[in-house]
């Protein structure tokens, strides 16, 4: 077997330490939008704040010191997971001491993948502030829930348990799936046209009826595959299931008729797909660690007119 190349070999050493990290309760947990206290000796006129319009970052600081100016205020952190939310802006740096330190960094959009994963570090190569990265490996995963994510930032030890076994296993599904040399050119088959057809017709066929309560045998019936086989290329072309690609648009169109309308949770269960009122609520506190009742409270009364109740 080749040797791995440098970068990958850096990020393998970076996601083993974090996991060891996160199983023995060594990180702490932080909300970019409340660093804690800003550190003045820290500050510089010259950082290049910067932001993301719909990505969730992670930075896990593994070695420090790490100096994360978060909206403007420079944070000086150790051992910390670190979430950045869309909109916040942010830079990372060294601390000015220049002293050495490593972060693994994970970005990602809600609920659709893939997730961004690098490592940065500091290097006395390179001008002050002395930051690089290693290269940006792309992995077809789902990333984590929004309740994981606001769970990081929680002050609540039980929430923070839930954000790290979370994150836990998503850091040993990057591990195992970056840890073999990359495929080459050569030794990956791209999909024959016939199966390229069938996924996007079942894509499509996801996208018009999943409000409707079928499953992913219909949806293999409707594109002439097994549900199996459907499941295993539909996966290795966009890193989700049938049955998760499902549920997300479930979801999202819940979200709105709780938001918008008055139906009660079962009219809107039924309105979305979900054959079950029960299975509807387990998914949806799943996802949003909210029951449906306590999301629509939250969100505030409707605004939208009251939709018409759903056909059996």
């Amino acid at each position: 077997m080749p040797p791995l190349p440098q970068d990958r070999r850096l990020l393998l050493s970076a996601l083993s330490a974090a996991i060891e990290a996160l199983a023995d309760g060594k990180l702490a947990f932080l909300d970019g939008r409340k660093p804690g206290p800003e550190c003045p000796r820290e500050r510089l006129s010259n950082e290049y704040l910067h932001h993301h319009e719909a990505i969730h970052e992670i930075a896990i600081i593994l070695d420090g010191p790490f100096v994360m100016n978060c909206g403007g205020r420079p944070v000086r952190l150790r051992e910390t997971c670190l979430h950045l939310p869309p909109g916040l802006p942010h830079r990372e740096r060294p601390a000015k001491s220049r002293r050495p330190y490593r972060a693994l960094n994970l970005a990602m959009t809600q609920r659709v993948p893939p997730v961004d994963v690098w490592v940065s570090y500091a290097n006395d190569a390179i001008p002050y502030p002395g930051l690089r990265s290693s290269g940006h490996f792309r992995c077809k995963l789902l990333p984590p829930s929004a309740a994981v994510l606001d769970a990081i930032g929680s002050t609540n030890r039980l929430d923070q348990r839930y954000a790290a076994n979370a994150l836990l296993n998503l850091l040993i599904d990057l591990w195992r799936g970056l840890q073999e040399p990359a495929p080459s050119a050569a030794d990956h088959r791209a999909p024959s046209p016939a199966m390229l057809r069938a996924i996007r017709q079942a894509d499509a066929f996801l996208a018009e009826h999943a409000a409707q309560p079928i499953s992913v045998f219909d949806v293999a019936d409707h594109v002439g595959y097994s549900a199996d086989h459907l499941t295993r290329i539909y996966k290795e072309q966009f890193g989700i299931t049938p049955h998760q690609k499902m549920n997300a648009l479930r979801l999202a169109r819940a979200e709105a008729l709780l938001r918008n309308t008055n139906l009660k949770v079962a009219e809107i269960a039924r309105a979305c797909g979900f054959p079950l009122p029960g299975y509807f609520h387990a998914a949806f506190k799943e996802h949003h660690r909210l029951t449906p009742a306590a999301f629509r409270l939250q969100a505030g009364p409707a605004t939208g007119p009251v939709a018409a109740k759903p056909t059996p």
